[in-house]
């Protein structure tokens, strides 16, 4: 097979490249929302630390009403739920508290 040779001319223009459109910034990956933690059934020991006990709520909620209150040591069977406990359908305290 024959290769073909071309002459180069005195007006010929260099090829010129293409110019690259500028890159896109990269987008922040977004991170999946979390799934809510699921509750777990413990026994666990009152244990606020500055605290004779822990006030029990009607609701997972600072400004609930106070419906009781539990001594520090006293054994509670409760289902934490994040910031919360609930002491076994009585009502809501601070999971913070709890041992």
């Amino acid at each position: 097979m024959a290769t073909r040779k071309t002459a180069a001319t005195k007006d010929a223009k260099p090829v010129e490249e293409t110019p690259k459109a500028p890159e896109a910034p990269e987008k922040p990956v977004e991170e999946a929302p979390k799934a809510p933690e699921a509750p777990t059934r413990s026994k666990m020991t009152v244990a606020a630390v500055g605290y004779e006990g822990v006030n029990i709520r009607e609701r997972p909620d600072l400004n609930a009403n106070v419906i009781g209150t539990l001594r520090n040591g006293a054994p509670i069977d409760v289902e934490i739920d994040g910031e919360w406990a609930e002491v076994a359908g009585v009502g809501f305290v601070m999971a913070k508290h709890l041992a």
